[in-house]
């Protein structure tokens, strides 16, 4: 069983999970929706497979993008830029270049009024933290062993250590969620989230 939360004093508190890497400095924003919540993962599992599915992409070296995560992450950028009345600093992070390409694109093409995005690779971001970090997973398919280096313990460790107030989670759940998966540090965290009160899981 993953330990609970660390309570602080106050609005100001920390989440520790040596298994998941988890460290979240938990500073809450005024997020109406969001109230004492700190990670969400809005899971793609229920969507159809033509629909939720990655995307191979190949230019000199295989690659991978997912075009619903990117759909579900502009909504949530819409949503929280609305909700949020203040300057706020957010960081939409991925493992992969051509999701980053896609969603780097979809970003430039709006004006936020109260959020400032940065889009990037896990790799490129490392050492670096955003009020609220958005994690897209790409890797869906019907092969359960298939999530390449997504599972490498140190890119999972900056994905889900650079939010100070809130981290959102975007990708299909039940594929991730499997303990064919070696390591099983998604299916770790998964239920690191389904056993805490400030966590919860949305199905898209």
């Amino acid at each position: 069983m993953l330990p609970g939360p660390e309570q602080g004093s106050g609005r100001d508190r920390t989440i520790r999970d040596n298994k998941t890497w988890l460290y979240l400095k938990w500073i809450i924003l005024d997020i109406a929706g969001y109230e004492n919540i700190a990670i969400e993962w809005i899971s793609t599992s229920n969507k159809p497979d033509k629909e939720r599915h990655e995307k191979e992409y190949n230019n000199g070296a295989k690659s991978y993008k997912n075009n619903l995560e990117r759909k579900i992450i502009k909504e949530k950028l819409l949503e929280l830029d609305k909700k949020i009345h203040k300057k706020t600093k957010v960081a939409v992070i991925t493992a992969y270049s051509p999701q980053k390409y896609i969603i780097s694109t979809m970003v430039k093409q709006i004006s936020f009024q109260n959020l400032s995005v940065e889009v990037d690779t896990v790799d490129a971001f490392q050492g670096s933290q955003k009020d609220i970090i958005i994690y897209s997973t790409v890797r869906s398919s019907d092969n359960p062993y298939k999530i390449g280096f997504l599972k490498t313990e140190a890119r999972l460790n900056v994905a889900f250590s650079r939010a100070r107030c809130l981290l959102i989670i975007v990708g299909d759940l039940k594929f991730l969620d499997n303990d064919k998966i070696r390591p099983k540090k998604f299916a770790e965290i998964a239920e690191y989230i389904r056993s805490h009160d400030n966590c919860r899981i949305v199905e898209y």
